[in-house]
Parts: structure tokens; sequence; C-alpha cells
């Protein structure tokens, strides 16, 4: 048993009384009362934190979210990077082609300056060359020409008009050779 003062008089009162001496305040219904609204702002402050906390953990998790497709995207980006050309937009790619090809099947469209990087490898003993050309397929002008013989690799720029254009080889002997021209 403690003393409270009385809700309404303040007269000194058991906390386990009915009802005030003086003013026969109802003092245990008062202090239930005031338990109950304590407990029930207790326990809704409560349910506040716990929301903040959701909260903050759900905005945690979108972050790493947003992180991790950040990484996966720089990641994808800096591959693509290390697989195309830096200085321009891929044309025209031919790899480790064994034989003749005459323009007009490959065809695309350029204007400006282009880089032709080629490379021709013997394939066997006894020497082979590789006759390059670039070729307007409009007017069948031959607008670059390169012969190489094997092994050899190198690049050249081009200033072509608008058109199309596409690339020839001629093989002598047995040679694999390699086209690849950019838009610069």
């Amino acid at each position: 048993m403690t003393l409270i003062p009385c809700p309404d008089c303040g007269n000194p009162v058991s906390d386990e009384a009915d009802r005030c001496d003086r003013c026969r305040c109802p003092v245990s219904a008062r202090l239930e009362r005031l338990r109950a609204e304590e407990e029930a702002r207790r326990l809704e402050e409560e349910e506040e934190r716990q929301r903040r906390e959701r909260a903050r953990e759900r905005g945690y998790i979108t972050l790493g979210v947003i992180a991790v497709a950040l990484f996966i995207l720089i990641g994808s980006c800096v591959s693509q990077s290390q697989h195309q050309p830096s200085t321009g937009t891929s044309l025209y790619e031919m790899d480790e082609q064994t034989q003749s090809i005459t323009p007009g099947v490959n065809a695309f469209s350029a204007s400006g300056k282009l880089k032709l990087d080629y490379s021709c490898q013997a394939s066997a003993k006894g020497g082979a060359s590789v006759q390059l050309v670039l070729m307007n397929t409009e007017n069948s002008a031959i607008v670059w020409r390169k012969a190489v013989k094997c092994p050899a690799h190198g690049s050249d720029t081009v200033q072509v008009k608008s058109g199309d254009y596409d690339v020839g080889a001629q093989v002598g002997g047995n040679a694999t050779w390699t086209m690849n021209v950019t838009q610069q």
C-alpha cells in the first residue's frame, strides 16, 4: 500500500482505496483509467517505434537493391566497352576468313571518317597475300585499296561521302584475313 495524492483534492489516500475520505472521488477507478491510458500511450509509442524501424529496414533494403543494380549496370557497361571499339561504331566485321569475297553482299551505310583495321596470316609455308578493297556499292567506285603480304596487320583511315559501302577481298595463296570497319 502506497499513499498517493487524491486526483481531485490532493488529500493523501491509499492507492488501493475505492474513494477519497475527504471528497469521495473514485480513486481506484481513476487510477485504473490513468493506468489504462498510460499503457495505451506506451503501446502506441512502441508500435510507432517499430513502424519507424521497419521503414528504416525497407530503406536499407531498397538502397542495397539499388547499389547491386548499379554495380551490375556499371559492370555490364565496362564489359561492353571492353568488347567494342571505343573510338566509333562498328559498321563491318569479318574475322578469320579464308576465301575471297566480292563487294556488295555485306553492304553498310556510312559517311565521314572510317577506320579500317586489317590483318592476314599465311596458313602454310610459301607466301600468301590478300588484296582488300572498300567499294561504294552505288557507283562501284573503289575508295580504298590495300595489298598486304601475309603476315601483316595495320589500319588506315578513309574519308567517304554518304552512301552504301562494302568490303571485298582477293586471296592469293593460303591465307586467313580479318577486316573491321568503324565509323569515327
